[in-house]
């Protein structure tokens, strides 16, 4: 049994539907035999009166001709009363069922904001973590590495010109290594052209520059809000390049389209699967951001592949 389905048959608002199914065809029932019960009273109600004699035969037994008519007149009445009771008390029931109170309604609303909060500072931490590592295994060597070569250029200055001039370049090499690395990192924090010219051109250049060939559907043609791009960018982002990075794929397909819940994302990948979201890892930071917005993350990665990574962001009304 798949995770959605266990929450499915935890989720107490599906069991109040049932419930609510059964009391419904409780009540349809007894409407029902109150009903064939008024159409026999009305029967031999009218059978009654018409009859010429004074005994009337019900069910082939001959009885009083005014026992059958008061019998018959209290089925009726008796009838309509409880269809009349019935059906306003089922009503009751059903709104106490399955509509909320404005109390629940509000720890609903208190729960999810706490669920977003607790989802926004994990997110944040990865993220943190993720630039920590960057910058530690990336920028920061270059930085140290460029630092002691114009030291070692600096010793050579006077006795050896062109040694140092050779150290000089590699270090403005590096140095421009280092500019690149950054400006990496800046852009997968914000780039400048999600803000200027959207969605779609910030992930058109995401994937121009992908080491494995990338297709990409874009059925949005409009813009959505600032955040809700975002966290749909930084879905892609990390996702095409965790699949780069540990899949093994060929090829990579991403979809976008707008659905009548929000902007959705759908990252597939060809290669040998496998994959998980552990804590801390990009994946799982994807999952927090997302749900960080108030979106939800579908991921499925079997052995031997594909992964698909399917997410939905809310837009801002």
């Amino acid at each position: 049994m798949s995770a959605s389905s266990l929450a499915q048959f935890a989720d107490r608002r599906n069991w109040w539907g049932f419930a609510n199914a059964v009391v419904a065809v409780l009540t349809g029932t007894a409407v029902l035999l109150l009903a064939m019960a008024i159409g026999i009273g009305v029967g031999y109600l009218v059978r009654a009166i018409a009859h010429p004699s004074n005994v009337v035969a019900v069910f082939t037994v001959p009885v009083d001709r005014g026992t059958v008519i008061g019998v018959a007149i209290g089925a009726i009445v008796v009838g309509l009363g409880l269809i009349v009771g019935i059906l306003p008390l089922f009503a009751i029931l059903t709104r106490a069922m399955l509509v909320p109170s404005k109390e629940a309604e509000l720890r609903e609303a208190a729960r999810a904001e706490r669920d977003r909060r607790r989802h926004a500072i994990s997110a944040a931490d990865i993220e943190q973590g993720r630039l920590e590592r960057d910058l530690h295994d990336g920028v920061q060597p270059q930085l140290v590495s460029v630092a002691m070569t114009l030291a070692l250029a600096k010793r050579k200055l006077a006795t050896d010109a062109s040694a140092a001039e050779e150290l000089i370049d590699e270090a403005i090499r590096t140095t421009k290594l280092s500019i690149g690395d950054l400006r990496a990192l800046v852009r997968g924090m914000r780039p400048a052209i999600l803000s200027d010219r959207g969605l779609d051109a910030a992930l058109s250049a995401l994937v121009s520059s992908s080491a494995v060939p990338v297709r990409l559907v874009n059925e949005v043609t409009d813009r959505a809000d600032v955040t809700t791009e975002l966290v749909v960018y930084f879905a892609v982002a990390e996702s095409v390049t965790n699949a780069m990075k540990h899949s093994g794929a060929t090829n990579i397909d991403v979809r976008i389209w707008r659905s009548e819940h929000g902007l959705r994302a759908d990252i597939r990948d060809n290669g040998h699967g496998g994959a998980l979201l552990t804590p801390g890892g990009g994946l799982q930071g994807v999952r927090e951001r997302v749900a960080a917005a108030g979106g939800s993350m579908v991921f499925s990665s079997p052995a031997g592949g594909p992964t698909e990574i399917e997410v939905m962001v809310p837009c801002a009304s």
